[in-house]
């Protein structure tokens, strides 16, 4: 146990401490982000000290003093952080979890031991409430950290894995990110599952926003022995020395803006750069000395609010695309014009699935259900038709498509994978295979009725015939079954909800995972054709039913896994021009840039805001501006209507192969 916990703590720290490193790139120093009890939507100062009378805890602070007050030892070491959006909640929680490693490190090479609790930072909008949470945290856990895995006895004598003896022992300290993500309508049911975890999960954090929260806490009550703190707003001299600091000096460049902040307070630029998120996009987008910061208050869009937000989101992704990095170049117009068209697809299409998680493995759903069906179908009629037609010529070569298109466009349309790797385990193992001896009977016995059948139909004598038919069907559908048992229990699903991967690793694992397959396939192709020649005293016919079993075999292994239909979507999307052809190259600049954040095994738009507004530009682009006076309603105009995807697909698939 104490080397898995060991191992969870260094892939937590190195994860998450890149990922911060990330986020603060190019800036002079972190936003003195700063909180204060927020006692309207929590429980009683008794209730969170567990005894009557108990009086309030000093909770206020900033940034740079959050674990302090978190571990102190009045702490009941439980917080839920409010704040309005783009208050910095994320960055709050990942700053708390970065230093909790690093303590839990050092405590592990100073006692040799375990630390306990061990923080996991998780982003809680891939929970579904009816699910326990303690399983779901375990399921995480599992996902990302294959130490986690194994099975052990718990105190009460029951199986269950080191992860969930983990959860239910109080030893991980879940960070859960984004309550407010979770779907309408749940946040209720989330907090009654919190609290339901709250005895097995003895110290955690939440982050949501102010809304939802105090909305939830009026239908569910507030949570049991658990402080709320609510991120304050900059004050107008932070955000100015923060701006004058965090740019490339110049005469005078902000001196009307700071004069605004300093003299109107309450004006809608105040309003707007007083929040972390827009001042930080601010720095970004006024970074370089031939910017004009005056545009803050001199355009046609600097009256209001909105106009403000709308401002700097637009402009972030050309500026931040056009700047020279420590790792990246500057790249030249029509490169970040390239760029920002690919991020306002790739936001439209998460906006169509109804997710703020950028998954690679998932990129299929791009395609309407029928596109990404006609294109497996293609790829398996050519795998079938290679198979047949190397041994039996076009005619066989024809048949062969016949067969192997719609069983590949029908995988594609029920089940698309999720990613797999290779993770070999006695158990599952010894318990697929037999289960794959089962299913090699029943898929045996069929076999050997049809090839029985179709040897009396080829005009042998019904007894010798049908039987020698029935007995190589048979055996080839249970030598089949095994070894379809056999590589199933070699694999394993990455869950879709993971959050403690990185996407690379997972599209490696999976491109391995997916070539083994093939590799496997074939090997197993050739096999039964060995067996079959033996059985038919017939070389000839053993080498045409290797080849066809190792060929069909072998491309099925690759075609069925994520990473094969990875590449399919990539390619029929680049095609068109929505992405880049290297598009986990082009995700991994965009999160240099700052433009994207990593969450695990997935990708996410820096702040949801920044997402929401690039799938309005989308909408705007397909449809074109506007008539003078025409008028656009919100659902319209940010999210667009519930049938625009499938209306786009439509247009897509004929631009493309219509010509």
């Amino acid at each position: 146990m104490a080397a898995a916990v060991e191992s969870l703590v260094r892939d937590q720290l190195e994860q998450w401490a890149r990922e911060l490193a990330a986020r603060l790139q190019g800036g002079p120093y972190p936003l003195p982000v700063r909180w204060k009890v927020e006692p309207t939507v929590m429980a009683s100062w008794a209730a969170v000290h567990g005894r009557p009378g108990g009086g309030p805890l000093f909770l206020e602070g900033n940034v740079d003093e959050i674990s302090v007050m978190f571990t102190r030892s009045e702490s009941p070491r439980r917080l839920v952080v409010l704040g309005k959006s783009g208050a910095g909640k994320s960055v709050l929680a990942l700053y708390l979890t970065v230093a909790l490693l690093d303590a839990a490190l050092a405590e592990i090479r100073r006692s040799g031991g375990t630390a306990d609790p061990v923080p996991v930072l998780l982003s809680i909008g891939g929970w579904d409430p009816q699910q326990p949470l303690s399983e779901w945290i375990a399921e995480q856990l599992v996902a990302g950290n294959p130490l986690l895995a194994p099975m052990v006895t718990g105190p009460d004598g029951t199986r269950r894995s080191l992860a969930k003896e983990l959860v239910v022992t109080g030893r991980i300290l879940p960070v859960l990110d984004g309550l407010d993500e979770i779907a309408l309508g749940q946040h209720q049911a989330a907090l009654a599952g919190i609290e339901t975890a709250a005895g097995q999960l003895r110290h955690f954090v939440l982050t949501c926003r102010t809304g939802p929260y105090e909305a939830a806490v009026t239908g569910h009550g507030a949570l049991a022995s658990t402080p709320v703190v609510q991120i304050q707003a900059l004050t107008t001299g932070e955000v100015g020395r923060y701006l004058v600091e965090g740019t490339d000096q110049g005469p005078n460049r902000w001196d009307r803006v700071t004069e605004q902040l300093h003299t109107q307070p309450d004006s809608p630029l105040a309003q707007v750069l007083t929040t972390p998120l827009y001042a930080s996009l601010a720095r970004v987008v006024y970074r370089a000395r031939g910017t004009r910061p005056d545009e803050l208050l001199d355009a046609d869009w600097a009256g209001t609010r909105a106009g403000i937000e709308n401002s700097l989101i637009e402009r972030l992704t050309p500026v931040a695309f056009a700047a020279a990095t420590r790792r990246r170049r500057a790249r030249t117009a029509e490169e970040t014009a390239a760029a920002h068209r690919h991020l306002i697809f790739l936001a439209g299409y998460l906006r169509r699935c109804g997710t703020y998680d950028l998954a690679w493995w998932q990129l299929h759903r791009a395609l309407p259900r029928w596109g990404r069906s006609l294109a497996g179908g293609l790829a398996g009629g050519l795998a079938g038709g290679m198979a047949f037609g190397l041994t039996g010529g076009l005619e066989d070569g024809l048949m062969g498509c016949l067969v192997g298109g719609p069983v590949v466009g029908l995988v594609g349309y029920l089940a698309p994978p999720v990613p797999r790797r290779v993770d070999i385990r006695a158990r599952r193992l010894l318990a697929r295979t037999w289960g794959g001896l089962g299913d090699g009977l029943r898929y045996g016995l069929g076999f050997g009725l049809l090839f029985g059948l179709l040897n009396v139909l080829s005009g042998g004598g019904f007894a010798a015939w049908f039987g020698a038919g029935f007995a190589l069907g048979l055996v080839v559908g249970i030598l089949g079954g095994l070894m379809g048992g056999l590589w199933g229990g070699l694999l394993r699903n990455v869950d879709d909800d993971q959050r403690a991967s990185s996407p690379t690793t997972l599209l490696s694992d999976d491109r391995a995972a997916s070539l083994a397959g093939g590799l496997f396939g074939g090997l197993a192709g050739a096999f039964m054709g060995v067996f079959t020649g033996m059985f038919a005293n017939s070389p000839t016919m053993g080498l045409t039913v290797g080849l066809r079993i190792g060929l069909i075999s072998g491309c099925m292994g690759v075609l069925t896994g994520a990473w094969g239909w990875f590449l399919l979507a990539r390619v029929l999307l680049a095609m068109r021009g929505s992405i880049p052809w290297n598009l986990v190259a082009f995700l991994h600049e965009a999160h240099d840039r700052g433009l994207l954040r990593q969450a695990g095994g997935v990708y996410q738009f820096r702040h949801a805001r920044l997402q929401d507004h690039l799938a309005g530009s989308e909408v705007v682009a397909a449809r074109g501006p506007a008539p003078a006076g025409a008028h656009r309603s919100p659902a319209e105009s940010a999210d667009g209507p519930a049938d625009r995807g499938a209306a786009w697909h439509c247009r897509w698939f004929a631009d493309r192969f219509g010509r």
